[in-house]
């Protein structure tokens, strides 16, 4: 039960400061020219086909990088650089986003960059920082893409991500072989919860941060038109993580978490629609 509970915090922290992330980010556009180049697409509503596929590719590609990384180099120095790109990059939009409130956004982006390399070279010294590093990125990354695209569109590119979360654990088992990689390595790709038992042993449970990164993502871009319905799919979420390690400790199996996740989420919406809070 306490590593439920600790998941579960971590996963409420995540919504909280993408959504934050989401808001500061989509009003500070407007005063600083910086922050709208973080926005993967300019003009958020145009997307095209070519551009779910794209984004698809994309991901696959980088996967397939991580994948041949571990299993043919044994060195440490590249999973390193990796590390310390993707921890130092999320977490200055994050000090960004809290340094802006009391100061102009020049003097915001400097210390904001200082506070995330710091932060960076932290985490790579103290592995106890993982999930802090973690839940800060998914917020971050989850804000950027929320505002970046249309509801719609990211319904449908999560929709061909379930299927691909499906494959990867059921079939080729490759996203097996990472997880396992990144909880052995503490690499802050996932949210870790221990648990001392009798005897010595310690029972540990991870959530990817793919799946705290789903939700945050279409809350964010939801919350421009709707904050009802940004609410429900949270709720929608947050009920689904609970039938997720329900699941698992019942079991005791590894189990895709983005497609009960996202049916959560869809749950939360159609309730939006059905309340009159959102409409496509």
């Amino acid at each position: 039960m306490k590593i439920l509970v600790h998941i579960v915090a971590l996963f409420i922290l995540a919504q909280i400061i993408g959504l934050y992330i989401g808001f500061v980010v989509a009003e500070d556009s407007f005063h600083n020219p910086y922050i709208k180049s973080l926005y993967i697409q300019q003009g958020e509503g145009g997307e095209t086909l070519s551009d779910l596929v794209f984004l698809f590719a994309i991901m696959l590609s980088a996967t397939a990088f991580l994948l041949i990384l571990i299993k043919y180099y044994k060195g440490k120095l590249l999973f390193m650089m990796l590390e310390f790109f993707i921890v130092s990059s999320t977490s200055s939009v994050f000090f960004y986003s809290i340094i802006r409130n009391f100061i102009s956004y020049l003097e915001s982006m400097v210390l904001g960059i200082a506070a995330g390399i710091v932060f960076a070279f932290l985490k790579l010294k103290n592995a106890e920082l993982k999930n802090a590093a973690a839940v800060i990125s998914v917020g971050v990354v989850g804000a950027v893409f929320g505002l970046s695209f249309s509801p719609l569109f990211i319904i449908a590119f999560m929709g061909i991500l379930v299927v691909y979360d499906f494959i990867s654990v059921f079939k080729t088992k490759h996203m097996v072989e990472m997880a396992e990689f990144v909880v052995k390595k503490d690499m802050p790709f996932t949210i870790s919860a221990k648990q001392k038992l009798p005897g010595k042993k310690i029972q540990r449970m991870d959530l990817g941060t793919g799946d705290l990164l789903a939700p945050v993502t279409l809350e964010v871009s939801l919350l421009k038109y709707s904050f009802g319905a940004a609410f429900l799919v949270f709720l929608g979420a947050l009920v689904s993580i609970f039938a997720v390690f329900y699941l698992v400790r019942k079991r005791r199996v590894i189990l895709p978490a983005l497609p009960p996740i996202f049916a959560g989420m869809m749950a939360g919406l159609i309730a939006s629609v059905v309340l009159g809070l959102f409409s496509f």
